[in-house]
């Protein structure tokens, strides 16, 4: 989930470089069309806006080879819901309408919102496949997404959003209504982070269970609509862990994965774009607080994250709204850390797509091991350490030299897990 504060607009713009250009503008700007009907071949190109090398996004003809029903929004890779909505725990919505129109270059150009939406989420996607193949990862294909979806929490409908519902397995895609700004659904980066929440839920989520039995996903519940739809909610179903001590060390675990969910699917965005400010094209104010070429010192201790989990006064949790905003804070000390470890340790910076996909792969394999050490932790009341993860992470680093093992030692967290006297950095590793 990307989180941020509501505001109001009108969905109209996105940036292109300095320009902004609105979203009619642009395919007036590019329709240079004769308005005949959309086509399947082998491959074909869609005029969509793509980030560059840059990071600058423009229109751009982009191949897409999986988008193989286009007047009905679905592909191989993807399964688009318009106006979703859940129907006994499932997403369903309309047989959604795809409008294109062949430019005379043959270009199909969407001709409305919505299907420009769904062209972006299908390239991306189909990347992304390609991505996880490379990387060995397992998901449930065709991924479900919902475009322009309602979704509730308790302080009202949601907007200038992306949500991944575990429960649901969709990515709801909430409506963009920012005065400025590129649209959320277009962000490359974004998208990638999304997609991420899908992988950390197939591998860790779906192992791992919680003796406060809170959903670690966003989405809960589901209240009925008159019309016996069921209404799509960001709520969670709590328990009340302030009135048992005993579940503090669950709730400490729990926020902490909630993180490192958050800080990894940072990370992935930059591993897709290699842009480590890909939340600004969309989200500016957010800019500052998860931006990943920020360096930290180490990562924080057992006792800092207790701090951002119970109120020292008076001993208890803090609310449900201080958590989720405090889950960002740790998550981006994650995605920093790992970005620093990545570009420190890369021949070039991690400037080619190849060299950060290295990475990438050392978070996959490493997943498991946290899993497991979760798991481990929560049987026995413990808490786990964020050098668990790091643990993991160095383990199956691509590079082990003595100038790593220095750089690990010195972002271990100070606690009482003794990852960073373990290592030995005097003479370079195999």
């Amino acid at each position: 989930m990307v989180f941020v504060k509501h505001s109001n607009g009108i969905v109209a713009l996105f940036k292109s470089g300095s320009s902004v250009l609105t979203v009619l503008g642009a395919f007036c700007a590019f329709l240079a069309v004769g308005c005949g009907r959309s086509t399947d071949t082998a491959e074909n190109l869609y005029r969509i806006p793509w980030p560059g090398e840059d990071g600058k996004y423009s229109l751009q003809a982009v191949p897409l080879t999986g988008f193989d029903q286009p007047d009905t929004l679905q592909g191989r890779y993807v399964q688009i819901f318009v106006n979703p909505y859940a129907r006994n725990g499932q997403i369903a919505s309309h047989t959604p309408i795809g409008r294109f129109v062949r430019s005379k270059e043959g270009v199909l150009v969407p001709a409305d919102y919505t299907s420009l939406q769904a062209a972006v989420v299908h390239a991306h996607f189909e990347r992304f496949h390609r991505m996880n193949q490379e990387l060995g990862v397992e998901l449930n294909w065709p991924v479900k997404v919902g475009i322009r979806s309602q979704v509730k929490d308790r302080w009202g409908v949601i907007r200038n959003n992306a949500i991944f519902d575990g429960r649901l397995d969709t990515l709801l895609l909430v409506p963009f209504v920012s005065k400025k700004g590129l649209p959320i659904a277009l962000n490359a980066g974004i998208l990638a982070h999304e997609h991420f929440h899908m992988i950390f839920q197939h591998s860790v989520l779906k192992r791992v269970r919680f003796k406060r039995k809170e959903r670690l996903e966003v989405g809960g519940k589901f209240s009925e609509w008159s019309s016996g739809h069921e209404e799509l909610s960001s709520e969670a179903k709590t328990m009340a862990a302030e009135e048992d001590p005993s579940l503090y060390a669950s709730l400490f675990n729990e926020f902490n994965m909630r993180a490192l969910n958050e800080g990894l699917a940072d990370f992935w965005g930059w591993v897709y774009t290699g842009d480590p400010d890909f939340i600004r094209h969309s989200l500016p104010s957010e800019s500052p607080y998860r931006r990943l070429d920020v360096k930290v010192k180490s990562l924080l201790g057992r006792e800092w994250i207790k701090g951002m989990v119970f109120n020292q006064v008076t001993e208890k949790p803090y609310s449900e709204q201080i958590l989720g905003e405090n889950i960002y804070q740790l998550g981006s000390t994650y995605a920093r850390v790992l970005h620093e470890l990545a570009t420190a340790t890369s021949e070039d910076e991690g400037r080619s797509f190849e060299s950060r996909l290295k990475f990438a792969r050392t978070v996959v394999k490493s997943l498991p091991s946290f899993a497991r050490a979760t798991m481990k932790a929560e049987a026995s009341g413990d808490y786990v350490s964020p050098n668990t993860f790091l643990r993991a992470i160095y383990e199956n680093w691509p590079v082990r030299d003595d100038s790593v093992c220095k750089l690990f030692k010195r972002i271990a967290a100070a606690d009482e897990d003794s990852f960073s006297d373990e290592l030995q950095c005097s003479s370079a590793e195999e």
